[in-house]
């Protein structure tokens, strides 16, 4: 199954670079199809050129003013591919001078995999936290098995057993203190 870019991040691209150009911003996923626009009537309906990106037969496309006037439905403006760690997860287009929207547009890829990169990072070190507080769970749990354990034995031998009784106990609450201290990583 094939990644694309997510909506919420589409959203936030388009309105950023709309609200720096006032222009038209078009981000399109599998297809062509328009997942995110500064034209919410766009939304959902096949833009031609991101779909010839997004099926691999162009990495970008440039259509000048010139251009758009002979092709139905073409605005001038550009489109480009948006690869994160090499794969081609979306297209985003940009209206205006293919000059200055190329520019635009390779900045809207930045701000796409910087975000992707942060969010990757974000899970990884939670995956990571979560992993570490599983583990010292369980060797809290196991600790306070071999209290009672040590318990069991100190009753067994009598008062040749006070040394393990002690230990045991110990053990019961270091065991009780990281369990209450873990509790603060599992809601983080």
């Amino acid at each position: 199954m094939k990644t694309y870019i997510s909506k919420d991040l589409s959203d936030k691209v388009v309105s950023i670079i709309h609200e720096i150009t006032n222009g038209d911003v078009n981000i399109m996923a599998e297809g062509g199809r328009i997942i995110s626009s500064a034209d919410p009537s766009r939304i959902g309906t096949i833009h031609a050129g991101g779909a010839l990106i997004m099926s691999g037969e162009k990495r970008e496309i440039a259509i000048t003013h010139k251009d758009a006037e002979s092709i139905k439905g073409a605005k001038a403006g550009y489109n480009g591919r948006i690869l994160f760690n090499n794969k081609l997860i979306g297209c985003i287009g940009i209206g205006g001078d293919p000059d200055i929207a190329m520019h635009l547009q390779k900045m809207a890829v930045v701000i796409v995999n910087e975000t992707l990169a942060r969010e990757e990072q974000h899970r990884r070190e939670k995956e990571l936290r979560d992993e570490a507080v599983r583990r010292i769970g369980n060797i809290a749990e196991d600790m306070t098995v071999l209290s009672l354990n040590g318990s069991i034995q100190a009753a067994k031998i009598g008062k040749y057993g006070n040394g393990f009784k002690v230990v045991a106990v110990e053990m019961r609450n270091l065991a009780g203190s990281i369990n209450e201290a873990m509790d603060f990583f599992k809601y983080e």
